[in-house]
């Protein structure tokens, strides 16, 4: 997605692109996607805390609200 925008993809022509990939993958790519997006989120917020991402994902640390 950050490409297609780097790339000067309309915001609607990403929903396009994305929409496609959706119903040519299913469900799996859905619930892959969802995943990746969740990962890269929680790699975002511990960075923040300064917390590893497994830590989180593995409950033995917590990471509050970002900023």
């Amino acid at each position: 997605m950050h490409e297609a925008w780097r790339a000067g993809a309309s915001d609607h022509e990403v929903l396009d692109a994305a929409g496609v990939a959706i119903m040519m993958g299913g469900e799996p790519a859905v619930v892959y996607a969802c995943l990746v997006f969740v990962y890269k989120a929680l790699e975002q917020f511990s960075a923040a805390a300064a917390v590893p991402p497994d830590a989180v994902l593995a409950g033995t640390a917590s990471v509050g609200a970002p900023d």
